[in-house]
């Protein structure tokens, strides 16, 4: 729950505006979705009148992509640049070798992923002196569990 926009139009879960969790991650997509259609950004993707917002997620959004779809474009780099924003933070406060990430919408593709790191280095360009790898996590729906017994083990 890093703040990260403190004018976000949307509202986190936990009652914040400007939440990491409340405008980059999957939860955020049907409210995003149907702001951007409200706004007139045109789509590729079926919006009829009768369309269900709830109903949008990450593969919908993915099936965007792939026809090269504006609003899904757009919804895919806002909440990459502020994941990428977070790595950011993350780095300064930890400065680790690696950062490795995880959750459904990293199953958007290289283009998500691509976007992150280039946000990161954007922000981090003349304070980076050792590499730092920003990887894809392979653990997939298990890496909270596996991270919360790791920290039991040390």
């Amino acid at each position: 729950h890093t703040i990260v926009d403190l004018n976000s139009e949307f509202t986190c879960t936990c009652g914040n505006r400007g939440c990491l969790m409340g405008i980059a991650c999957g939860l955020s997509l049907p409210q995003r979705f149907k702001s951007k259609i409200e706004k007139g950004v045109p789509t590729k993707l079926p919006v009829g009148d009768d369309f269900d917002f709830t109903k949008v997620d990450g593969k919908i959004i993915r099936q965007g992509l792939d026809i090269d779809d504006p609003v899904s474009k757009s919804i895919v780099t806002e909440c990459a640049d502020y994941i990428g924003i977070g790595v950011y933070n993350i780095f300064q406060v930890f400065n680790p070798p690696v950062i490795i990430l995880g959750g459904g919408l990293m199953n958007l593709g290289d283009y998500y992923l691509e976007r992150i790191r280039s946000k990161f280095y954007e922000l981090a360009r003349d304070m980076i002196f050792d590499p730092i790898a920003i990887v894809r996590s392979e653990a997939e729906a298990d890496a909270g569990l596996i991270g919360a017994a790791a920290l039991l083990l040390e």
